[in-house]
């Protein structure tokens, strides 16, 4: 008789649980796919591309929609028993509803190994991919590498920086290269260990450095004060993360996300984000 009950429990939950995840995987993809909308068009991105970046933004998806579907799942299937009457039943046959709960607990226990597994061992590589082809659709440049970060900037400078909080908007480990456009040479490199907007095109750049090599010799200097009031064109929306991208710490392992942490922690850096990451 309990085997008979707890096939009956997880092929009602499970049967629920398929359709909110078609129902929610759906809604993601549609949603992504209009965000991506003028971009595929007006980079021309082939379809191949858009179709590997859904492939790989699946586990992604799953990963987000994996808890509540299964709460959503049991709840219903519940829901469901009590408005037909079947726990009524269950109860006059000697089945108390702690007995029924057992089949829910131990799917929820699989598909919290399941998401865990999802995060440490698939999220990783597809994040990386698919943000790859991201940026590919978006008509920019970054580096799949998530411990640093390269973009080119909207003028003749490339930024690689170790992490950048979108909150506070500030950089931490930024390099700026710059270079002429006419014969690809480098004629400036700033190196900060922090740097922080202080709004319109202004950015200050604190506890680094700078070499030109335009004349004969490349001259070093320090930042006169230990600081930089540096003009640029990009603000943080260029490179803050949309809702869609994946974070930074979602393209490491649980291992490589600690020790990441524990070099910039280090290294004086602010780690808190990257902490609630790794505890979540």
């Amino acid at each position: 008789l309990s085997q008979i009950i707890d096939s009956y429990m997880v092929r009602g939950i499970l049967l629920f649980f398929f359709l909110t995840v078609l129902v929610c995987a759906s809604l993601f993809v549609i949603l992504t796919l209009f965000d991506l909308t003028d971009d595929i068009a007006r980079n021309r991105v082939p379809w191949s591309n858009v179709v590997a970046y859904l492939w790989y933004l699946l586990p992604q998806i799953i990963v987000f929609i994996l808890p509540i579907c299964t709460l959503v799942a049991i709840l219903v299937h519940f829901s469901i028993l009590e408005k037909s009457r079947q726990i009524v039943a269950f109860k006059a046959g000697g089945v108390s509803q702690f007995r029924l709960a057992i089949p829910a607990l131990l799917l929820a226990a699989i598909f919290s190994a399941l998401n865990f597994y999802l995060q440490e061992n698939v999220l990783p590589y597809c994040n990386q991919r698919q943000d790859s082809l991201r940026n590919i659709i978006k008509g920019r440049s970054k580096t799949a590498r998530p411990e640093r970060k390269w973009i080119m900037g909207k003028q003749n400078r490339i930024f690689n920086y170790q992490n950048f909080n979108g909150t506070s908007n500030t950089f931490s480990g930024l390099t700026i290269y710059e270079w002429e456009k006419e014969n690809y040479r480098l004629v400036r490199r700033m190196v900060a260990q922090k740097a922080s907007w202080t709004g319109g095109d202004k950015w200050l750049l604190e506890s680094g450095w700078e070499r030109n090599y335009t004349g004969t010799s490349s001259a070093y200097s320090p930042f006169a004060g230990d600081k930089l009031v540096l003009p640029l064109k990009e603000e943080p929306d260029y490179f803050r993360s949309e809702i869609f991208d994946p974070k930074e710490s979602s393209k490491m392992s649980y291992t490589e996300l600690e020790e990441h942490i524990d070099v910039m922690e280090r290294s004086g850096y602010d780690v808190i984000d990257l902490k609630v990451s790794l505890y979540k």
